[in-house]
């Protein structure tokens, strides 16, 4: 006789992209039921549903500690009143819900100093107080909605170019580029480089990475931490080679929107990054090319693609025609030459917070900078 279980469950929505994730655009509508198992008269103050959407942060420096939290929704919902009457049943007893979403909430996060997390918890409250309230709670993900479409930037090429001096006339020379600056996740990244070592040694290597650079702050004190996304290693550049990176995937993942709107505790954006070791007593030269990834992908990226294209063939000729006749190209990289790291964030599932007591790492690397 009694309560055996409470239960949410949370209606099917159209942008799922999966049962095991529920995600939601700012604004949607979020509905569901609360089921209830058991028999017999139950005799409780209610069943009521408590929302919340908020922002954590928190770390520890000098042996001090910082922290702050934002709040983006609260709700209370009544469902029930008084008490019941339960009959065995194998779907229990349902008392349906539905709420709004407002527009101007941050898509969902999870990091190693701070979090965004949403929730629905069903609470039923017992008339006596020497027994304990009955509580179910589900997460949901957010993703807030960044279109790329009303941002004509993200349709322009990057480039950047270095010539780094060694001894006399020796150098290294590289240029990187890419064919638009915005991106979805989902999304192939196109990257481009050219190596020319002409520093009378052989290179060590290179390594191209996807970075997302997040800061922290409780409104006085910031703390910023590096998470590589993603990286790939080149191989040796001998003195007189050019090593090539023509059109080299790399997949956008299931990562928050640059920029992280409408929260003032979590700042993010991305990076990708092409590093050049040239060996033991000589530091690394480094290019960098910041992107923006949003939600919506720009309608006209097709049309924004082709003019690139002819934009960086005007720019930079193919390889062929820039390697002079004493010296060979390493070709052209492919991902069997290459290692590399492929991880996406964790979920609600895999990152569990108690307290303060701060959220285990992503299986992606993570560095703190500064």
């Amino acid at each position: 006789m009694g309560i055996k279980r409470l239960a949410i469950r949370l209606d099917p929505v159209e942008n799922a992209t999966s049962s095991s994730r529920v995600m939601y655009s700012p604004g949607d509508v979020v509905s569901g039921s609360v089921a209830i198992y058991g028999s017999g008269i139950v005799n409780i103050n209610g069943l009521y549903l408590e929302v919340e959407g908020r922002a954590k942060v928190a770390w520890n420096k000098n042996d001090n500690t910082y922290r702050a939290q934002n709040s983006y929704m609260q709700l209370t919902i009544p469902l029930i009143h008084d008490s019941l009457y339960l009959q065995e049943t194998a779907g229990g007893l349902k008392f349906p819900f539905k709420f709004t979403l407002p527009h101007e909430i941050p898509s969902s996060y999870e990091g190693k100093s701070g979090n965004i997390r949403y929730s629905i918890k069903a609470v039923i409250k017992r008339r006596s107080f020497l027994k304990f309230d009955y509580v179910s709670q589900v997460s949901f993900t957010v993703n807030a909605v960044v279109d790329l479409g009303k941002d004509v930037t993200t349709l322009f090429p990057l480039r950047q170019s270095v010539s780094k001096p060694r001894s006399g006339l020796k150098r290294i020379m590289a240029d990187v580029w890419l064919d638009r600056t915005g991106y979805v996740p989902g999304e192939k990244i196109q990257f481009n480089a050219n190596i020319d070592n002409y520093s009378g040694k052989s290179v060590r290597g290179t390594t191209v990475q996807l970075i997302q650079y997040t800061t922290f702050t409780d409104g006085k004190h910031k703390n910023k931490v590096k998470t590589i996304l993603w990286q790939r290693k080149g191989r040796k550049i001998h003195d007189k080679e050019i090593q090539v990176w023509d059109r080299l995937p790399i997949v956008v993942p299931f990562v928050p929107p640059s920029g992280m709107p409408f929260c003032s505790l979590i700042d993010i954006f991305y990076v990708i990054k092409l590093i050049i070791d040239p060996g033991f007593f000589h530091g690394n030269v480094v290019l960098r090319l910041d992107i923006i990834i949003g939600s919506v992908r720009n309608p006209n990226v097709d049309e924004g693609r082709q003019h690139s294209r002819n934009v960086t063939s005007a720019l930079f000729p193919p390889s062929s025609s820039v390697v002079s006749p004493d010296r060979t190209s390493t070709g052209v990289l492919s991902c069997n030459e290459c290692q590399h790291v492929d991880s996406p964030p964790p979920t609600y599932e895999e990152c569990e917070l108690t307290g303060f007591s701060l959220f285990r790492d992503s299986p992606a690397i993570k560095k703190k900078v500064g």
